[in-house]
């Protein structure tokens, strides 16, 4: 176990080299404990995941910014909805972001199942906005929501996370040119693959739709073999169902409102909020609660986390 100390605290972390979590470009996401310490003696220790990121990598492809963009977000953020971050640190060598522990994702839940009841995903999906309300008053767009950025914990609550590309947007929405390596291609939406200026929060709606799409469907909507193939799809294909999958019109409904390629005509968040597939009172969307938490059971975490480290 590496133990790594958090300025003047008694408390410290542990970080277990062994079990890894995730691994990306530029560093790799670790099991730990935080362990809390009082006048000498151990209160608690608490499970973690501890995202290790290299200085030197992150100097190297100037993406520093991106990291304190994440940092301050996932501070200033406080939500059971939302991946909390418990402490950052700096060594020599990287950056410590210390986040709850969350044993699984979307992205692992439907690579083993395949595809999720309606219940399951009105359950998740509810969860995903309130997640996104608070985004959504503090004037933040995520820019790559999808399933891997989904987490759920031990009490199956789905929790936004990776916010290394999100940005703060202006009272003339954001004043940039998307460029090719923001997103994740299957859940850009068309003013995004066009490179427009000016977008908005509506990109959200739209990846968070292709995500229930999938977990509903198994699959997302649009699909190519290459990327000008999916792109070319995206934006000339009309949006169909699979008629072998059961799927009630309210979902189809609130789906395409979700996925109109016209940002404009798009359902706002607050029509969306209001509709009738989000608007259920919450008795109703506890049905199979147990079986939900229970499809977890036995996974390990060895994936949970690959999207945190870019």
């Amino acid at each position: 176990m590496k133990k790594i100390k958090i300025d003047d605290e008694q408390s410290y972390y542990e970080l277990n080299s062994e079990a890894i979590l995730g691994q990306g470009s530029f560093g790799k996401v670790y099991e730990g404990y935080k362990i809390i310490m009082e006048n000498g003696q151990q209160l608690n220790r608490i499970r973690v995941a501890a995202k290790a990121i290299d200085v030197e990598q992150i100097e190297k492809k100037q993406m520093k910014k991106n990291l304190q963009n994440e940092i301050l977000i996932l501070k200033k953020l406080k939500s059971k909805y939302i991946v909390e971050v418990l402490d950052v640190t700096l060594t020599k060598k990287n950056v410590y972001i210390f986040l709850e522990f969350c044993q699984g994702d979307l992205r692992k839940l439907l690579n083993q199942k395949g595809r999720l009841t309606q219940v399951e995903a009105l359950n998740y999906l509810k969860q995903i906005v309130e997640g996104y309300t608070l985004l959504k008053e503090n004037d933040i767009i995520h820019r790559d929501i999808k399933p891997e950025n989904v987490l759920l914990d031990m009490q199956d609550i789905a929790k936004l996370s990776d916010f290394g590309l999100s940005k703060i947007l202006t009272s003339k929405g954001l004043q940039e040119t998307m460029t090719q390596g923001v997103g994740t291609p299957k859940y850009k939406s068309l003013e995004m693959i066009q490179n427009q200026k000016n977008y908005d929060y509506k990109i959200d709606i739209w990846s968070i739709g292709i995500t229930l799409y999938e977990m509903i469907f198994g699959v997302t909507p649009w699909t190519g073999n290459n990327l000008p193939e999916l792109n070319y799809n995206i934006t000339n294909k009309s949006l169909s169902f699979d008629q072998n999958v059961h799927c009630d019109e309210s979902i189809k409904d609130l789906i395409r409102r979700m996925l109109d390629k016209d940002p404009q005509s798009r359902i706002s968040f607050q029509e969306l909020k209001q509709h009738p597939f989000i608007a259920e009172e919450k008795s109703k969307l506890a049905a199979n609660k147990s079986e939900l938490i229970d499809s977890f059971q036995g996974i390990k975490s060895d994936e949970v986390h690959n999207k945190w480290v870019k």
